[in-house]
């Protein structure tokens, strides 16, 4: 199983390789496309993430120590930019994923793309996701 650096530095090299930003967004919905389904039943208010531009909802199950993530958001790009946190801390031990540094957006023409709303609360997913 990778690390969650080296996930970070997956994306951040393939995302970095493409010049074009409605490249980069197709990118990023692909991503977003092949997480799990999203199931219904956890399209509540406790699986809200607050401080979210769009509505984002996150639900964690932890098997053996590590944790198994689900996400979702009404906004595709979002959709997108979770998915690369969902995907990085997958299955990985919650020590790891509460002591990770996340350093994905920041390496990446992210930064500039999305508005300072839309990187608060991505950042709300991954301190979410982080305190469980």
């Amino acid at each position: 199983m990778k690390t969650i650096d080296e996930i970070q530095t997956e994306f951040v090299t393939a995302f970095n390789e493409i010049d074009d930003w409605m490249m980069q967004y197709e990118f990023l919905l692909q991503v977003g496309a092949e997480l799990e389904p999203y199931p219904d039943k956890w399209r509540d208010d406790t699986h809200l993430i607050q401080g979210c531009q769009s509505k984002v909802w996150i639900h964690c199950e932890e098997q053996d120590g590590r944790l198994h993530i689900w996400g979702d958001s009404e906004a595709l790009i979002i959709k997108g930019i979770i998915a690369v946190a969902i995907v990085m801390f997958q299955d990985q031990k919650k020590e790891d994923i509460a002591g990770a540094k996340v350093w994905y957006i920041a390496d990446t023409d992210l930064k500039n793309q999305i508005s300072t709303d839309r990187f608060n609360g991505v950042n709300s997913v991954i301190r979410h996701i982080q305190s469980i």
